[in-house]
Formats: C-alpha cells, sequence, structure tokens
C-alpha cells in the first residue's frame, strides 16, 4: 500500500509541474502573439499546440500512474518483509 501512496504523490506533483508548464507556456505565447500583425492565424495553431502537448501529458501521466514499482524497491520491500517474518 505505501508503494500506491507514494506512486500517487509523484503523479500529483508531476500534475503540479505540468500545471505550472502549461501556464508558462500560455504567458510566453501570449507575449509573443501580441506582437505579430497575423494574430488570428498564431492563436489558431497556439490553441492547437496546447490541445496537443496536454494530450501527450496526460498519455506520459497515464504512463506513470500504472508503470509498475521500480524493481530494486520491489527487492528491498521483500527483503525487509522477508526478516521481519524471519524475527518474528
Amino acid at each position: 500500500m505505501a508503494g500506491k501512496g507514494k506512486a500517487q504523490a509523484r503523479l500529483g506533483e508531476a500534475l503540479v509541474y505540468a500545471a505550472a508548464g502549461l501556464a508558462d507556456l500560455g504567458i510566453s505565447r501570449v507575449r509573443e502573439l501580441s506582437r505579430r500583425s497575423d494574430l488570428g492565424d498564431q492563436a489558431r495553431e497556439g490553441c492547437r499546440e496546447l490541445v496537443a502537448r496536454g494530450e501527450l501529458s496526460l498519455n506520459r501521466l497515464r504512463h506513470l500512474a500504472n508503470a509498475p514499482e521500480p524493481y530494486l524497491e520491489t527487492l528491498a520491500r521483500r527483503a525487509a518483509d522477508q526478516a521481519d517474518r524471519d524475527h518474528a
């Protein structure tokens, strides 16, 4: 169970970073767009890019959420469990 909590914490942290990255990207895009004369075309392109980035980000997060526990952590957990049983 503790492994699942850590995975959820990592996922939560990744979501916070993704949201911050999205906000930063949006701000930089607005600044770029405000300096251009082809504002409408650039805004549409920016929206398409933002949707594509969001889709890629969510796909990566889904992969992280479904990833198995790292191998060495699994071995360490098993060894600790075995040691607890041996001392009980």
